[in-house]
């Protein structure tokens, strides 16, 4: 970088408020870089987090990137998920965002960093907007080793995207491409009288993620407790990025979704639905509504998001959903003793 640009790590709290407003601003705008989550890793021993934050000559956040930092003191790894976000007009700071970024896994004396960029592996026009493109086959991304050998935080790789058609007729064009199946639970579900409400006191949230820690228990698969999650979902909503869509029947919640508004579009994190003898296709009427919404607020996609199995696969499928895949995440092996030893401790563990 030439000097036109403001360089520096942080993780100050003004510094976090800007970055998020940054991200909700632009279409490139991820997740997993959004400030308040990655904080929200300081609850579990050994995480840390700093974020990357470039601004140009008039002050402005044009490019960035967020980390968690994981271990103990000599044992520790670096990774970036879904980063760097880089504003339309600043491409050429990839590659010197990915130096800053090795650089600091080797100040921080970390064995490992991995990073997942958000690029495409095939082009896709409609997403063209939300990702990195014309990213040289000689980028610095592509001299690390494809795979993640630290998955214990996950990096989502990709998009579930329903396409919103932008018409005077939008809602009846965009519906148009779901399956018959998931247009006939719809309107099901809207014969049920439903209703849908957005949780704003820690009251309602409490009940909403609930059911999600319920489902998530019945199912079998991990989300944070509500201990650790409450302060982080609050932050966030009073933030204006992240909504909590419930659904009632009756005056009583039958359903939940965390979904965060942000990088110009809507994208579902996870929710829950409870299991009942008359099945009043809840789970279609919040992903429809949260459509509708995406409508309202001129959004080009709806992201639902790629984490599921076969059966949540099928599900938003159904909804045109389907797996448009970014660049497998790349990393680098900095001590490469520490990495044999990490590898064997883990190897171990799988074992026992």
């Amino acid at each position: 970088m030439d000097g036109q640009y403001e360089i520096k790590w942080t993780n100050r709290i003004e510094d976090i408020k800007q970055w998020d407003i940054f991200l909700k601003s632009i279409p490139r705008g991820h997740c997993q870089q959004i400030g308040y989550w990655l904080m929200s890793f300081k609850k579990y021993l050994g995480f840390n987090f700093e974020i990357l934050i470039i601004k140009d000559n008039k002050g402005k956040i044009v490019a960035g990137l967020g980390i968690l930092i994981i271990g103990v003191p000599f044992f520790k790894v670096l990774i970036a998920p879904n980063g760097p976000v880089i504003s339309e007009g600043h491409e050429q700071l990839l590659d010197s965002i990915i130096r800053i970024f090795i650089d600091r896994a080797k100040e921080k004396k970390v064995f490992y960093c991995h990073l997942s960029v958000p690029i495409l592996k095939d082009e896709n026009v409609n997403l063209k907007p939300y990702t990195l493109w014309s990213v040289n086959e000689d980028s610095i991304f592509f001299t690390g080793k494809k795979g993640n050998r630290f998955p214990y935080v996950s990096c989502i790789d990709g998009f579930r995207p329903v396409f919103i058609d932008q018409s005077p007729l939008s809602y009846p064009c965009t519906i148009n491409k779901f399956s018959k199946g998931t247009k006939r639970n719809i309107k099901l579900a809207l014969k049920n009288n439903l209703e849908i409400k957005y949780a704003t006191t820690e009251i309602m949230l409490r009940d909403a993620y609930k059911i999600i820690e319920d489902v998530a228990k019945l199912q079998k698969y991990k989300v944070r407790s509500w201990k650790k999650i409450k302060q982080t979902l609050l932050d966030l909503i009073e933030q204006g990025i992240c909504i909590v869509p419930c659904c009632y029947y009756q005056g009583k919640i039958k359903g939940a979704l965390v979904v965060f508004d942000l990088g110009c579009r809507l994208t579902y994190i996870y929710g829950g639905v409870l299991r009942e003898e008359e099945d009043k296709k809840v789970g279609h009427f919040l992903h429809d509504q949260m459509i509708k919404l995406s409508i309202d607020k001129g959004y080009g996609i709806y992201d639902l998001g790629v984490a599921g199995g076969q059966g949540v696969a099928r599900f938003k499928e159904g909804f045109g959903a389907y797996h448009i895949e970014t660049e497998t995440t790349r990393y680098w092996v900095l001590n490469r003793f520490k990495f044999f030893l990490f590898n064997l401790v883990e190897s171990i563990m799988r074992i026992t």
